[in-house]
């Protein structure tokens, strides 16, 4: 899950980083004959990036989706309530003598 969000996010705005270090180096001519022109496409990259982690996230981790219901979910919609993993641990007392 972590490498297909890594290469998500490599893919959504390492385009973006590239394009203001070039406008950064090679001054306005840059940013305003090229930037400005690809700058929304960047913005829209970025919306993708973001949603399609959402999907990868809830696709590949049942911890995050029964957090995720926990949370945003009206108690009403709830299939079943979060339930927890391991029961509670017991403390015994003991006597040194």
């Amino acid at each position: 899950m972590l490498l297909a969000v890594l290469l998500l996010f490599l893919l959504t705005e390492f385009p973006a980083g590239l394009l203001a270090l070039l406008s950064g180096i090679l001054g306005t001519d840059f940013f305003n004959n090229v930037y400005l022109n690809f700058g929304e496409t960047m913005d829209a990259l970025a919306l993708v990036n973001s949603a399609i982690n959402f999907i990868i996230y809830c696709s590949m981790s049942r911890q995050f989706r029964d957090t995720f219901s926990y949370l945003f979910l009206p108690k009403c919609c709830k299939a079943q309530e979060m339930k927890p993993t391991a029961e509670p641990s017991r403390t015994v007392a003991t006597a040194c003598v």
